[in-house]
């Protein structure tokens, strides 16, 4: 496949907004509102609050918005990350306040190089909210800060606090996306407003919503889509907008590696653009195992998937259950749920109180491929049964060893791979039911397992029902049975 040598409307790690923003127009048409009313120099009706796991579009929604705000130029916008945000003089360097601050109270700021400090008491975050609230009067202020979830405490109750004052006087508004317990740290943070902000949460795209980003980009570089092939594009990504920016790079390069010109996505161009997918989904799988191993999350993780299995979402207590069972060394099961839920593996959608998974797919993935194998019991030695007999020459030899021996189930006889003597296809007869039409019934202390002596007996072995553990001695028959059977073997004929 040749190199594509225009830019794909598709970039799913970069956070650059996608051309189409499917399945937010709720939250554009708020954030325009609210542009609005900063430009026509009024106080916000609050500050905006978005959550959600990872991968569902946040930092492509902030870049949209910063975008859209600086339109027209009249409004002052600003992206910021929490993590470079290490002291309040950061935050006020990156703003330009210091000029502000010096015309407020000059003793209480000095400049050291690129660096700005604040001096003073308890009283700085008010000199900084009047800061704030004189840059926003000179010009609406905006201010979008994204890894809220990363600010340090100390830092965070200052801007927070502060932003809250003068967002009340002066058109300014404050933007903050997190993970999913970004509304937690902000409580740490004593720092309240965030009950009266606006709560957006992010999270998966409807099968519509999740179409429309994958056709409206490709329609417009003059690529049609097959209805089949975009349902499988739809299906296999489970609305999650990450894997949806997969997929759509994915054939858009196959399409514009082919020839270069306007093509169509048929259902062998997606059947060949799903080895790249898989590629890079498996490996932000990957991604997402390592941290939860380096948290030592990885047992409360599957039992949490495992418990997603039969459940669409669960409550607090079952999400508890499910943690506690699965034992081990790591945290706590309050510390374990809420590490999952920063790392974005379950979390609650805005007006519920039940929690649902992050990436439906991961837990699938995990359950299919990461499935622990069950351990043979104790005392037991392997055998084999790859030719009639092997399992009696296994049992013998376990026996002379003081073991007792255990054999793997045997496969069932539909099975293709089945090898030997005894395969059957899948019309050869069903087997037959544990405890019915056998010989009396013994316990081999084998698991609980209640065995037959069918086969010593001559029946066929094809009719199934042998146990997975054999006994070590044969049950002997009652006392009155031997003494009736000495009796006629001593008795001569007549």
């Amino acid at each position: 496949m040749a190199v594509p040598t225009e830019l794909s409307p598709f970039q799913p790690v970069t956070g650059r907004p996608p051309p189409y923003l499917a399945g937010r127009e709720g939250e554009q048409t708020l954030f325009r509102r609210y542009f609005d009313t900063l430009r026509r120099g009024r106080s916000a009706p609050g500050e905006i609050l978005l959550y959600g796991p990872r991968g569902n579009g946040k930092t492509a929604l902030l870049r949209w918005a910063k975008r859209e705000a600086a339109a027209d130029g009249a409004l002052d916008a600003h992206w910021l990350v929490g993590s470079e945000i290490p002291s309040p003089g950061d935050f006020v360097a990156r703003l330009g306040l210091g000029s502000w601050l010096r015309k407020i109270a000059p003793e209480s700021v000095s400049v050291a190089g690129v660096g700005v400090s604040l001096r003073g008491g308890d009283d700085r975050p008010l000199l900084l909210a009047e800061a704030l609230e004189a840059r926003a009067r000179a010009k609406p202020l905006l201010i979008l800060l994204d890894e809220a979830h990363t600010l340090k405490p100390e830092v965070g109750q200052w801007l927070l606090n502060a932003a809250q004052a003068a967002g009340s006087e002066a058109p300014f508004l404050l933007v903050l996306a997190g993970t999913p317990d970004l509304r937690a740290r902000l409580s740490e943070m004593e720092a309240s407003f965030w009950n009266r902000a606006r709560q957006l949460p992010l999270g998966r795209l409807d099968e519509g919503a999740a179409g429309e980003a994958i056709r409206r980009p490709l329609a417009e570089d003059g690529i049609g889509v097959e209805e089949g092939a975009l349902a499988r594009m739809v299906r296999e990504s489970h609305g999650y907008p990450f894997f949806v920016q997969l997929w759509g790079r994915a054939v858009w390069d196959r399409v514009r590696g082919a020839g270069g010109g306007a093509g169509s996505v048929t259902m062998a161009v997606a059947e060949e653009a799903a080895g790249e997918f898989e590629i890079r989904r498996n490996r932000y799988y990957s991604d997402r195992y390592r941290e939860l191993k380096e948290r030592e999350l990885l047992p409360a993780a599957r039992a949490v998937a495992a418990a997603f299995q039969d459940e669409a979402r669960l409550s607090d207590a079952a999400l508890d259950r499910a943690i506690a069972r699965s034992g081990g060394g790591g945290p706590g099961i309050g510390e374990a749920a809420k590490a999952l839920e920063h790392l974005g593996f379950v979390w609650q959608a805005k007006g519920t109180l039940s929690w649902e998974p992050g990436i439906p797919s991961l837990m699938d993935y995990w359950s299919t491929r990461r499935r622990r194998t069950k351990a043979p019991p104790a005392n037991c030695r392997s055998g084999t049964a790859a030719r009639p007999g092997g399992r009696r020459r296994a049992g013998r030899a376990a026996r002379a060893s003081g073991a007792r021996p255990c054999f793997p189930a045997r496969r069932r006889r539909s099975d293709p791979t089945r090898t030997g003597p005894f395969r059957l296809g899948a019309g050869g007869l069903p087997p037959r039911p544990a405890g019915r039409g056998g010989g009396r019934r013994r316990s081999s202390g084998c698991e609980g397992i209640a065995l037959r002596s069918s086969r010593r007996r001559g029946r066929d072995p094809r009719r199934g029902g042998f146990p997975t553990c054999r006994p070590l001695t044969p049950s002997k028959p009652p006392a009155d049975s031997r003494r009736k059977a000495s009796a006629l073997r001593r008795r001569k004929p007549s």
